[in-house]
């Protein structure tokens, strides 16, 4: 590096003295530096906040108006016969056949249940009911379902509990479960009524009819302190017939077709005189045929 020399006179004991002195010279600007030094270390993360408290649960909307009561099913209906299981083959049904009956020679009942929807038969299409000969094991058309009773009021839904706090992360500890509360439970509805009897089917295969009363009333009186159990009667006709009638006002029926007639009767009776004697008759025409 150059240097400059300066005289400083001095009176250091009378003796002028020499002072060498250093004067810098600035050269020119070196080249830059490289970019860049090492990066910083990260920072350490925050906390996470507090999660706020849940809202409170909506109340539960009012049931729908329930759906109308179904058409009434098919009664017991023997549709074709046959002498023998083979003659199966033999019998053309439709789809309008379908929940009806084929009677066998000897009382094997088959139930026709559609192309490939039954058991046996051709095309796996019937499906075997029972023997007419043996009442036990022949099953009657199933009565009307009964109104379903009305459902009770629901009870109050209980205070959902506050959610536990965050823990913190990486990983944070599980916050504490909240408490939860069950509501009293609502008070069981009433039992529906019990709905009207099915018709029931008796032994023989070919019924001609099937009437059920469904009022109870007392009989008419008649001379000799007899009673028409069905005189003003009202009821269903399961199974109606062109060649029976019925007339309520006398409580008879009327058969304009000759043959063999099957009855199966089922009454509910109570006496209000005293002493207490029943006694039950049929009558044809004029004449008593049981008693």
């Amino acid at each position: 590096m150059p240097t400059g020399i300066k005289f400083i006179p001095s009176l250091l004991n009378g003796i002028s003295s020499v002072g060498v002195g250093l004067s810098t010279i600035i050269g020119p600007t070196g080249p830059a530096g490289a970019f860049g030094g090492p990066q910083g270390l990260q920072g350490i993360s925050g906390t996470n906040g507090v999660q706020g408290f849940q809202g409170i649960a909506g109340t539960i909307g009012i049931d729908g108006v329930q759906g109308l009561k179904g058409d009434t099913g098919e009664g017991f209906k023997v549709f074709a016969t046959s002498y023998s299981y083979t003659g199966l083959n033999s019998i053309i049904a439709t789809g309008g056949n379908v929940g009806e009956f084929v009677l066998i020679t000897g009382g094997d009942l088959f139930v026709y249940s559609g192309t490939g929807a039954g058991t046996t038969g051709p095309n796996i299409s019937y499906s075997y009911a029972g023997d007419i000969t043996d009442e036990s094991k022949l099953i009657g058309v199933q009565g009307f379902q009964g109104l379903a009773g009305t459902t009770g009021t629901n009870g109050v839904q209980g205070v959902q509990g506050l959610a536990g706090s965050t823990g913190p992360s990486n990983p944070g500890v599980q916050g504490f479960q909240g408490f939860s509360s069950t509501g009293t439970q609502g008070l069981q509805g009433l039992v529906g009524f019990q709905g009207i009897a099915g018709a029931a089917v008796g032994s023989l295969a070919n019924v001609k009819m099937s009437f059920t009363r469904t009022v109870d009333s007392p009989g008419v009186s008649n001379t000799g302190n007899r009673l028409y159990a069905f005189s003003g009667a009202t009821g269903v006709f399961n199974t109606p017939s062109s060649n029976i009638t019925f007339t309520p006002s006398n409580g008879r029926f009327t058969v304009s077709e000759q043959g063999d007639y099957y009855f199966d009767t089922r009454l509910i009776v109570q006496s209000t005189q005293s002493p207490d004697q029943v006694m039950f008759d049929v009558h044809l025409n004029t004449g008593t045929v049981y008693s």
